[in-house]
């Protein structure tokens, strides 16, 4: 249908031609023959040509306005730095983002973005915490919203539910229980992700994040000094927040090449991801394992390998521990920690491993669980692992424990035994819609950030 209309117009366009004034002159080939072609020319008329050079000369003019500003910006102005990479790129000056001071266009670009996204709605009560005193708020181009300016939102002690959306310029200056005890319920927590921040890292991140929190809006910015933006919304009061370790908690020793090894580990997702992505397990080629990134210590005593949550021998140590860790030609001596019993026989097949049939908990005994239809027998997994390995090990573990990690991992790093472990892969059960669990996304993001803070190399794993 489509060529026809084509064939057609060109047909059209072939039998006649406006001319100049707007009149329509037949086409000197459909009209004579070939032995006698007139030829017909377009002479356009001095009044067009005035009109052309009319408009030539108001699009330079144009042209010229528009960039004006950028030749003559100061240097130091807060309005506009400078511009590292032509357009598009121009970023704020690093006195600017030191200073926790942003202009108003910045200011007003982050509140367009989130008005887009119906985060932010007129008529709400909003707080900028340590953006800096905007004096007149009509600088920023947004009307019709109660704007409240504060340096420091614990000094300030504002009432319980005071605002509907909250914004913080640095991380540093946005504590998560002030924001939760003043956001209504429905409210949005935004924050500013400075790459500047030394501090900032995954689990001074997820600190925000409460479990009555969930993670609505993530956005990268390439201009005005922004690096990213990340807002939380409010949807329930939360009675009884959760700690999931206590003060009294054990930071694992860590050399310079330890330290420099875990900033080189794969990036946590921030982003739940679908059923589909884990099914494929294309997060397999992601991952960067330890002993390829800083090889492995000079002469350990023993090589050990943990499969806690170890269901079938092809489940994890099969398919995965034998063919593809970079175990270096090293000898690894396999535990696999599986309450399930009847896996026992499968294991009798392969006694360089050796079975433990219990559940992984905090003490030894019964955890009520049943399977088979009987109770299983409990192992206290931080008691254990002190009494198997020794500091000089090098041990990696696999841990899948249908979500008994929020009572096992706190509990070992509370004791010390979490730094025994070299590297972890932990499976964090939380609530999919397909999955009923106790605990949401974020918090298995807490546990994961809460372990590498520590000095665990661990990995997200999906079994």
């Amino acid at each position: 249908m489509d060529e026809k209309r084509i064939n057609h117009r060109e047909k059209m366009s072939g039998s006649r031609i406006p001319n100049a004034h707007g009149r329509i002159m037949p086409n000197s080939r459909s009209m004579t023959a070939p032995n006698s072609v007139k030829r017909f020319m377009i002479m356009p008329s001095w009044g067009c040509i005035a009109i052309l050079r009319v408009v030539a000369r108001s699009v330079l003019m144009l042209m010229a306005l528009a960039t004006f500003p950028f030749f003559c910006a100061k240097p130091n102005s807060n309005s506009l730095a400078e511009s590292d990479h032509g357009f598009g790129n121009t970023v704020l000056s690093n006195q600017v983002l030191l200073q926790n001071q942003w202009p108003s266009h910045t200011l007003s670009m982050v509140f367009q973005d989130m008005i887009s996204e119906g985060l932010l709605k007129a008529g709400q009560k909003v707080l900028c915490i340590g953006v800096g005193t905007v004096s007149e708020k009509k600088t920023l181009g947004i009307d019709g919203f109660d704007l409240t300016f504060e340096e420091d939102i614990q000094k300030a002690r504002f009432p319980y539910n005071s605002f509907d959306f909250e914004l913080g310029v640095k991380y540093s200056a946005f504590p998560p229980a002030e924001v939760d005890r003043t956001l209504k319920i429905g409210g949005v927590a935004a924050v500013h992700l400075s790459l500047d921040e030394p501090d900032l890292n995954l689990n001074t991140l997820l600190k925000l994040h409460l479990p009555n929190f969930k993670i609505v809006y993530l956005r990268k910015f390439d201009a005005f000094g922004l690096d990213t933006v990340i807002a939380f919304r409010k949807f329930q009061q939360a009675s009884n927040p959760i700690k999931m370790v206590s003060q009294k908690t054990y930071n694992c020793p860590m050399n310079d090449l330890k330290r420099a090894a875990m900033k080189k580990l794969e990036h946590i997702l921030l982003e739940q991801p679908r059923a589909s992505w884990i099914e494929s397990n294309e997060n397999l080629p992601n991952i960067q394992y330890l002993p390829n990134i800083i090889g492995y210590p000079q002469n350990p005593s023993a090589y050990v390998f943990v499969d806690v949550g170890a269901n079938s021998y092809k489940s994890t140590i099969g398919s995965w521990f034998q063919s593809h860790y970079p175990k270096h030609n090293h000898k690894f001596d396999i535990y696999a920690i599986e309450a399930n019993g009847s896996f026992e026989s499968e294991y009798l097949l392969h006694p360089e491993v050796k079975f433990l049939p219990f559940a992984a908990w905090i003490n030894n005994g019964s955890n009520g669980a049943l399977i088979e239809p009987r109770r299983v027998r409990a192992l206290d997994l931080a008691d254990w692992l002190m009494k198997t390995v020794n500091p000089d090990d090098y041990v990696v573990m696999k841990m899948d424990v249908g979500g008994a990690e929020f009572q096992v991992l706190p509990k070992m790093i509370r004791t010390g035994a979490i730094c025994l472990i070299d590297e972890l892969f932990l499976e964090c059960h939380y609530q999919t819609p397909h999955k009923k669990q106790r605990r949401s996304y974020w918090e298995c993001l807490a546990l994961y950030g809460l372990l590498r803070e520590r000095g665990v190399a661990v990995h997200q794993w999906w079994g």
